[in-house]
């Protein structure tokens, strides 16, 4: 007898420790649970009182402009030297469809193409063997929509480089450097100096000295 009393007991106290145990787990388990969920609202009412001060501070939502960050990049100067030259430089105008689409060039090339143009207004004393019509104009103003060509190398049907291209050692950057690399045009143009300076000199012979005979009185 007493050996079952003693296991009767012993069962019961297992019992009401596993009961115990499992009443803890349930307490924290929901103690935990509050806190959780005490946190949340805690982050949920930060942020709309987070919201609340900046509408009150910039007004709307609507008020607010957004800039997408790839136009920003492209559009916005990379160095200083970058606004410093858009700040005094203006753009080349676009093409019209009046001008058959072509473009006018830019302001920084205007100094460059002048001497081009000038060069092309000479082409009369620089060919001897050809005539042209005269330019309109004044000869000395440059248009405003224009553009100079560069002839481009061609290839043979098999592909090939054409005898027709000009070398590369005989290319130049501009046409003032293709005439001043012309021995053509170079003696042509110090043929006519030349002559030019006869002329003048011709006439200034003895200057002097018949001024001097005209100063002289005729008595």
């Amino acid at each position: 007898m007493a050996s079952g009393s003693s296991s009767s007991d012993s069962s019961s106290n297992s019992s009401s420790d596993s009961d115990l145990d499992s009443d803890s787990y349930d307490e924290e388990t929901t103690y935990l649970r509050s806190l959780l969920d005490n946190a949340k609202s805690n982050a949920r009412q930060s942020a709309k009182l987070k919201r609340a001060l900046r509408e009150n501070e910039f007004g709307d939502g609507e008020d607010i402009i957004k800039l997408g960050g790839g136009e920003l990049e492209s559009d916005a100067p990379a160095t200083v030297r970058e606004t410093a030259i858009s700040g005094t430089i203006t753009p080349a105008p676009p093409p019209k469809p009046s001008w058959f689409d072509l473009p006018a060039p830019a302001e920084a090339d205007l100094p460059r193409l002048h001497r081009e143009i000038e060069a092309l207004h000479l082409h009369n004393q620089i060919d001897p063997k050809r005539f042209y019509r005269k330019d309109d104009g004044d000869g000395k103003s440059i248009k405003k929509h224009f553009a100079i060509g560069t002839i481009v190398t061609t290839n043979t049907p098999f592909g090939t480089a054409s005898t027709d291209n000009l070398p590369r050692a005989h290319r130049k950057r501009t046409l003032v450097d293709e005439l001043v690399d012309d021995a053509e045009a170079q003696r042509y143009a110090k043929r006519k100096f030349e002559d030019l300076q006869a002329v003048r000199g011709a006439r200034g012979k003895n200057t002097s000295h018949r001024k001097k005979v005209l100063r002289r009185p005729k008595w």
